[in-house]
């Protein structure tokens, strides 16, 4: 499969918005060879290029700014290969009934232009990411309401990053450190299982452990390209989960799950300084996991032409990697701070979603109405006072770049019958509601109206089908989105977003 992007400069309500444009290409193919019924072997590959992609929110002046943090801010190429070999054997047998492994390698590759607004300096920066990974696991029905499942996986990602600052009035080149610290490494490695016992009539139970181990090392920054000393570490965490599911009727069941989570800093949190939205973030070695405990209850109900789920869920997150303020810049002049990664605390959030359709006649009408609701409430704890500012920013304020209420309904078409070039359809509206809960970093983010970020709704309608009957491999799809030219913007988006626009696709299987 070939595809090919070129995407013009967005056009919002307001008109053309500079610095959006960009064009890609990508490729995937895929080979199977079959040893006999229960074996095969499968070789993917993929390849996707981004060219000269402009960082839109460094490069147009946002909230409290009075001119963009950069002149120059152009990934020139961001590239994401990859290869994955997988064999499967599906033959029941003794230990397992399936078992499937894989093989893969991948590369990632980033080349970036950098200027600051009013600098005759540029920064050239190039990052490439070579890992390495392999994944096996087994399934074995131990009986007929005991499903069993386990297997490992382990992953090994190496980075080399280089900076050459050059001068455009002189043409002098200066190396540089990286981005990334030299020698940047990274490895996990996970063992779990995974019980689904369907004996605890009317009750279903789904239990997992799984434990993880992390291992990372790097050479410390230096003021030249040069090495410092090194600096390594490991994580590690064993985590839990347990689902169970009861039918309180023929058409109506009921979910619980609890289950704990784990995060490790990866390379980004550790060795990497990078430029964000509001400065530089610097990078820390001393960060701490981050760990979560998840609780939810479900519904789910299918009758008829009537389906619908409703959830409320709960996430704790202990331990909450973020960043802290340790240079102010030009305090009229948002764009140009300095942060650290540090873990600030706990955060909590909570939140319900709701969605129902009804087909419009039996279950086999091609006619169907939809509708859903989602609302996520947050907040982030942490005494600790920061020494710069005095104040213990993030003690009881709300959680960063929580999502609005917002919710859709849909009219949809989705013939399964009749043989017809256009085969589905919808049209929905889509909207969400003000957003003024701020988080003390989404204050000072340029990309965010201090004064919280304005309700919207759009219309959007999309349709589609295949090209030359079905099963050819071919399909279509055209969209137009934002019907009535709506000026509006997503919560924590650098820049509005389309006024009235059209999509066209085209795909081939071959």
């Amino acid at each position: 499969m070939l595809g090919f992007d070129e995407r013009e400069n967005l056009h919002t309500e307001d008109g053309e918005v500079d610095f959006t444009g960009y064009h890609s290409n990508s490729a995937f193919g895929s080979w199977v060879h079959g040893f006999d019924r229960h074996r095969s072997l499968r070789l993917s590959a993929r390849v996707h290029r981004d060219f000269d992609v402009p960082r839109t929110d460094r490069l147009i002046a946002g909230y409290g700014q009075t001119q963009p943090a950069n002149a120059e801010f152009d990934f020139q190429l961001q590239e994401n290969s990859g290869l994955t070999l997988a064999f499967t054997d599906d033959e029941r047998g003794d230990f397992a009934d399936r078992f499937q492994a894989r093989l893969f390698v991948r590369e990632y590759e980033e080349e970036r232009f950098i200027r600051n607004t009013g600098s005759t300096t540029r920064r050239m920066e190039e990052d490439d990411i070579v890992g390495v990974g392999i994944g096996l696991d087994w399934q074995k029905a131990v009986s007929d309401d005991h499903l069993l499942t386990w297997g490992f996986d382990f992953e090994h990602d190496e980075v080399d990053s280089e900076r050459t600052d050059v001068n455009l009035t002189t043409g002098v080149l200066t190396p540089r450190p990286g981005s990334f610290a030299p020698n940047s490494q990274y490895s996990s490695f996970g063992v779990f299982v995974q019980d689904e016992i369907f004996s605890f009539d009317p009750v279903d139970v789904t239990a997992g452990l799984r434990y993880s181990y992390f291992d990372f090392g790097f050479n410390e920054f230096t003021a030249t390209p040069a090495k410092g000393p090194a600096v390594d570490g490991t994580f590690d965490a064993l985590t839990a989960s347990l689902a169970a599911a009861l039918y309180l009727s023929k058409s109506t069941r009921m979910i619980c799950t609890v289950s704990q989570g784990f995060r490790a800093p990866h390379l980004d949190d550790l060795a990497r300084n990078t430029t964000i939205f509001g400065g530089t973030e610097v990078a820390n070695p001393d960060l701490e996991p981050e760990h979560s405990l998840t609780a939810e209850l479900a519904l789910e109900h299918q009758k008829g032409p009537w389906t619908g789920t409703l959830s409320a869920w709960a996430t704790r997150i202990e331990d909450y990697v973020g960043r802290v303020l340790t240079s102010v810049g030009d305090p009229g002049e948002p764009g140009d701070e300095t942060y650290l990664r540090e873990n600030t605390g706990r955060v909590d959030l909570v939140g319900l979603e709701l969605e129902a359709a009804r087909r419009l006649g039996d279950v086999s009408a091609d006619w169907a109405i939809a509708g859903g609701v989602s609302m996520t409430y947050g907040r982030q704890y942490d005494d600790t006072v920061n020494e710069l500012t005095g104040v213990a920013e993030f003690d009881d304020v709300p959680a960063r770049r929580i999502p609005p209420l917002n919710g859709y309904l849909s009219l949809l078409y989705d013939t399964r019958t009749v043989e017809t070039w256009v085969s589905w359809s919808e049209l929905r509206l889509f909207m969400a509601d003000r957003q003024d809960q701020l988080h003390p970093e989404d204050l000072s983010d340029p990309r965010i109206n201090p004064n919280g970020t304005a309700g919207y709704a759009t219309v959007d309608i999309d349709l589609g089908g295949p090209i030359g009957g079905k099963g050819s491999g071919a399909s279509w799809n055209f969209g137009l989105h934002n019907i009535l030219d709506q000026d509006y913007r997503m919560h924590g988006s650098g820049l509005d977003g389309p006024g009235i626009n059209a999509v066209l696709g085209l795909a081939w299987r071959f």
